[in-house]
C-alpha cells in the first residue's frame, strides 16, 4: 500500500471504512480485541469472519456487532 499512494480504495476497503466509522469507541475496542490487533483493517477482517454469527447476536446485544450499511444502533 505504501508503494501505491495514488490508488483508489477497493469496494471492500470502502465498506470497511464505513463500518469502522459507524462504530462507537467501545465497539471499536471490542473488534480490535477480537482481531488481537490495533489495526482497523484487521478488525474489519475479523468482523467479516465473525459478522454473520454476530449479526444474529445483535438482536439481543446491540454492542456485539454491526451491519456495514445499518448505521448506528438505536
Amino acid at each position: 500500500m505504501a508503494d501505491e499512494p495514488n490508488r483508489n480504495p477497493t469496494a471492500d476497503e470502502i465498506a470497511g471504512m464505513q463500518w469502522w466509522n459507524s462504530l462507537t469507541e467501545a465497539e471499536r475496542a471490542n473488534w480490535l480485541a477480537r482481531a488481537d490487533s490495533a489495526v482497523p483493517a484487521e478488525a474489519w477482517a475479523a468482523y467479516k469472519r465473525q459478522g454473520p454469527l454476530d449479526l444474529q447476536l445483535t438482536q439481543s446485544d446491540p454492542d456485539m456487532g454491526r451491519e456495514v450499511s445499518g448505521g448506528r444502533s438505536r
